[in-house]
């Protein structure tokens, strides 16, 4: 198991502060739905973005844990990933909170980290 770089739809989010009522930082969230459901980190100093397919490991906690433990390991240590959206950051007066909505900015196409089990289809 390792990771590789693959170029992937990201969705640029923000949130909007329930204690200013301005918007967060930017959070970048992996595209959900047809084409696929994950789960997505960001690299607190670096900005590089992790990405965990769900569909690989839906039924299997251990290789879910096998994999985020191989992405924290890469980022340094459990501290250095975020889960987006989490608990972002407003930018304007520094709260961190839980967002009740996302509000999608666009669509990028960018490269992340994915995790590459070395099985075929």
């Amino acid at each position: 198991m390792q990771l590789r770089c693959v170029n992937v739809p990201i969705l640029r989010c923000v949130a909007i502060c329930p204690t200013c009522s301005l918007p967060s930082d930017e959070l970048p969230l992996a595209e959900n739905g047809i084409g696929g459901n994950y789960r997505t980190w960001v690299h607190t100093e670096t900005g590089v973005i992790y990405r965990q397919d769900l569909e690989t490991v839906h039924y299997d906690a251990t290789r879910a844990e096998r994999e985020l433990q191989l992405m924290r390991a890469h980022a340094g240590g459990a501290e250095k990933l975020l889960e987006s959206p989490g608990t972002p950051l407003c930018k304007f007066c520094g709260t961190r909170f839980t967002p009740a909505r996302v509000d999608v900015i666009s669509e990028v196409r960018i490269d992340v980290l994915v995790v590459d089990s070395g099985l075929t289809a």
